[in-house]
């Protein structure tokens, strides 16, 4: 099931307030939908913020393989994750 959207809007207004990594990480998940291992794999040619709208691709890495081929995507990004 889907986590409510208050419950989300919640959990993202915490990780507003205190600016460190790991809240980092949970508001880009909440507005991206990928799992945990692939935002903290990500690198920093992964993050695309020169086009018209900015994006995440996800891809295998040496250090992180992906749970299935069909989890190899681009996510744009918004709210939270922007």
């Amino acid at each position: 099931m889907p986590i409510p959207l208050n419950d989300l809007e919640r959990v993202q207004k915490q990780c507003w307030n205190v600016d460190d990594d790991l809240r980092w990480i949970v508001a880009a998940i909440s507005d991206t939908g990928c799992r945990m291992a692939e935002i903290v794999g990500l690198s920093k040619v992964d993050v695309r913020l020169d086009g018209d709208i900015p994006f995440i691709s996800i891809s295998p890495k040496p250090w992180r393989r992906l749970k299935t081929a069909s989890s190899e995507r681009d996510i744009p990004l918004v709210g939270s994750a922007l």
